[in-house]
């Protein structure tokens, strides 16, 4: 910090990115944790296709595949269920 601002004082213009980078920064964070969650727990990302080829097809209907449901009513919630007990390279 008191590096900082020694560096706003030699660059004024600088003071005016910092807000614009920060919720940048901020909104590139959040994009990148729901990337990472649709990921682990979509039904249409294969990870095992050994095992359980089409996940797709589990999904039973009233099941919430969304991340969010405003307004709808679900009987329950798709869940991805992983081998616990099987090494990683197993998997594949």
């Amino acid at each position: 910090m008191t590096a900082l601002y020694p560096r706003l004082k030699q660059y004024p213009r600088l003071r005016e990115v910092l807000p614009t980078l920060g919720v940048t920064m901020v909104f590139a964070g959040i994009l990148t944790a729901y990337a990472v969650q649709r990921v682990a727990r979509s039904p249409e990302v294969v990870w095992d296709h050994r095992n359980n080829p089409e996940p797709w097809k589990q999904v039973q209907p009233g099941q919430q595949v969304k991340w969010m449901a405003v307004n709808q009513k679900h009987t329950s919630k798709y869940n991805r269920s992983f081998n616990v007990g099987k090494k990683a390279h197993d998997a594949f």
